[in-house]
């Protein structure tokens, strides 16, 4: 998975670094072709725009949509989309319309769940609800982990040792 991260903060005030438009010689959308063109389609499984933007979701998606139509008119195939919070996709389907989703989910965030229980709360909890938001859509969670250090979350803890019970709780949850 590529990305194309939205370095100033919304849309609009990265769209030179982002966009595909021979107004700057080197920006992200040209790089990704560049890369794209020397290692093949087969290397990227997805290319994101921007990661939990804090834009409108119409500024977010029309970036989207402008990147995806320039790639294909040029022959990549990659598919395009966003990342965002699980919580904000839910909330926002406008945000599955693209080619994928990528989702970031931290189950320590919730509050409601200890470390042994993230996988379970991935798998249980985030999946099923973007599947709802997102009916037909392949679903990525593109984040997830548990803090080592730091103030708690009601049930969650944060510490190394509930760090580690995590990140074993979600990758036994996906086998």
């Amino acid at each position: 998975m590529a990305g194309i991260f939205a370095q100033f903060g919304t849309i609009a005030a990265s769209s030179s670094q982002i966009e595909y438009e021979l107004i700057f010689i080197c920006n992200d959308v040209q790089r990704f072709r560049a890369a794209y063109t020397k290692y093949g389609a087969g290397r990227y499984v997805g290319l994101t725009i921007g990661n939990e933007v804090q834009d409108s979701v119409g500024n977010i998606m029309a970036k989207v949509y402008s990147v995806r139509g320039y790639l294909k008119s040029v022959g990549v195939q990659t598919p395009v989309s966003t990342v965002h919070t699980w919580v904000d996709i839910r909330n926002n389907p406008a945000l599955c319309g693209a080619d994928f989703v990528g989702a970031n989910a931290h189950a320590f965030f919730d509050g409601g769940v200890n470390s042994g229980q993230a996988g379970s709360f991935l798998y249980n909890t985030v999946k099923p609800a973007l599947q709802a938001a997102c009916p037909g859509k392949k679903i990525y969670i593109t984040e997830s982990g548990w803090p080592s250090r730091g103030g708690n979350n009601r049930n969650a803890v944060a510490s190394v040792p509930d760090e580690h019970n995590a990140i074993s709780s979600i990758n036994c949850a996906r086998s």
